[in-house]
């Protein structure tokens, strides 16, 4: 029985230490982008969901990287391309936020959530049009983002952004359909936060695209009853 208990104890050690090494192993390729390794290890079919020191599983730490090869053996291996970091953020959202539109597209194609939020709400087409990687903004949409999905506080894209100034985005995201006079739950709209925060240039693009310049929000939010025919509004160009 001793002999057993024995036999078995040398058997987990060296299964532990055999995967202690087949971990190191696989996120040191990906830190050194090494696409021949990353192969070989593969062939072995190791656990893809394991995770680092960070919480990151490998597919998350490749695309952080901005490894796309090896980001494409993962997700075609069977790695969990919807797999969030610890802290609840979507692999989708750090391609958006590197801008880095072959992970992003690789990631896509292997049916990742287009619309995938963090824990706070926020999408992944919210990140690339705040970080403003007009690129990544444009796969988004052309693969079926939604446009009016309320995300953080029950906003939209296009209202956050035009409360953040990103022109360029928002630009795309009217071309792409985008409701200008759409309403968060506070009853704010696009060109409310535009002209609140002093954004006239996206102010003066919500405006051509028909932005209603009487709307008033009805609840509590930036003022109650707030209008953007405010004075800043009669800077806008003619």
């Amino acid at each position: 029985m001793k002999n057993t208990f024995t036999t078995l104890a040398v058997l987990c050690f060296a299964m532990l230490k055999t995967l202690g090494v087949e971990t190191n192993s696989i996120f040191e390729a990906i830190e050194n982008d090494n696409v021949q390794d990353m192969q070989k290890l593969l062939l072995a079919k190791p656990d893809l969901e394991i995770r680092n020191q960070k919480g990151w599983t490998p597919l998350v730490s490749a695309v952080k990287g901005k490894r796309a090869e090896i980001v494409e053996l993962l997700a075609k291996t069977g790695a969990n391309v919807n797999a969030s970091s610890t802290s609840g953020t979507p692999v989708n959202c750090f391609a958006a936020e590197n801008g880095d539109t072959n992970s992003l597209g690789i990631l896509l194609k292997y049916k990742a959530d287009v619309d995938a939020t963090n824990r706070t709400g926020i999408s992944t087409l919210f990140v690339a049009a705040y970080e403003g990687h007009e690129a990544a903004v444009k796969l988004l949409v052309k693969s079926g983002a939604q446009l009016e999905k309320p995300i953080f506080a029950g906003d939209t894209v296009l209202m956050l952004i035009a409360k953040y100034g990103r022109l360029e985005s928002a630009k795309i995201l009217l071309r792409a359909g985008a409701n200008v006079n759409g309403r968060g739950p506070r009853g704010h709209t696009a060109l409310i936060y535009a002209a609140y925060n002093g954004n006239i240039e996206i102010a003066q693009l919500l405006l051509d695209a028909g932005a209603d310049i009487d709307a008033k929000a009805w609840n509590k939010g930036l003022s109650r009853g707030h209008q953007p025919s405010r004075p800043i509004m009669a800077k806008r160009q003619p």
